[in-house]
């Protein structure tokens, strides 16, 4: 069950290909958890926001009976 030398050899190239374009680098990491934590600081800020609104115009709809 052995490659003959033209499969093993274009096995081999297509690893090596691999292994070198589809590499993530540690930057590459850092930017996209930095870019996700913004959005997640994003909706959070807009779902306190909105959360405040209600609870504030139920306060003032339950003063004003």
């Amino acid at each position: 069950m052995f490659l003959s030398s033209q499969k093993s050899g274009g096995a081999s190239g297509a690893i090596a290909r691999a292994s070198q374009t589809d590499l993530v680098t540690k930057g590459d990491l850092n930017k996209a958890l930095s870019e996700t934590k913004v959005e997640i600081t994003k909706l959070v800020s807009g779902h306190i926001g909105f959360q405040t609104l209600i609870m504030i115009g139920t306060v003032l709809a339950l003063v004003h009976q």
